[in-house]
């Protein structure tokens, strides 16, 4: 167990998924999380961004190695999408147009402080409720704070919430779904 908190909400949810949900995982660099969605949903689409080469090849190879198929982009994650210092970069919003994606039953992000950049760039599809579930990595209680912010005033209801004081990984998890959908209210993760 690496990140018991985030994995006991992972779990939860995955009991919550239909036959062929869609999960895009940003931040990719095991690909740990679309591998397990993969192997539990029957008839997954798994979506996978990383914006390290090296980070991007694992990720592929674990996903090969356990005879998985997934749609992988080397990108970082941001607010907009287009070259950002020469480097490729995706936002949410625009990713899921040009991947012809009109429902995300998981968004799940990993992405070392982008956080609250990634929440704005998936600011239409936030409002126009096409993203179930979202789980994310925090990494300040800060950016911790100003995520549960921003998922609340899109009227996403917070089913779990550790910052990095209350967490037994390095990253503090934030877990939301949309509030009309029928789910899970709570998810009860011990505090640290």
């Amino acid at each position: 167990v690496h990140e018991p908190q985030e994995e006991l909400a992972f779990y939860m949810v995955l009991k919550e998924m239909p036959k062929q949900a869609t999960m895009l995982e940003l931040g990719a660099y095991w690909s740990f999380y679309s591998l397990w969605f993969h192997k539990s949903v029957h008839s997954p689409k798994c979506f996978l961004v990383e914006p390290l080469l090296s980070n991007f090849n694992y990720g592929k190879k674990n996903f090969s190695i356990n005879g998985c198929t997934g749609n992988f982009t080397n990108a970082y994650v941001g607010r907009s999408s287009g070259l950002v210092n020469g480097n490729k970069q995706i936002c949410v919003d625009k990713f899921l147009k040009e991947k012809e994606i009109d429902h995300l039953n998981i968004l799940h992000s990993d992405i070392q402080g982008y956080e609250v950049e990634m929440l704005h760039g998936a600011d239409k599809s936030l409002s126009a409720r096409i993203i179930d579930y979202i789980f994310i990595s925090t990494h300040s209680n800060q950016l911790h704070d100003q995520c549960i912010n921003l998922l609340e005033s899109k009227d996403y209801l917070i089913l779990a919430s550790a910052n990095l004081d209350e967490s037994f990984a390095r990253d503090g998890v934030i877990v939301a779904r949309r509030k009309e959908m029928k789910g899970l209210d709570c998810i009860n993760i011990t505090l640290r």
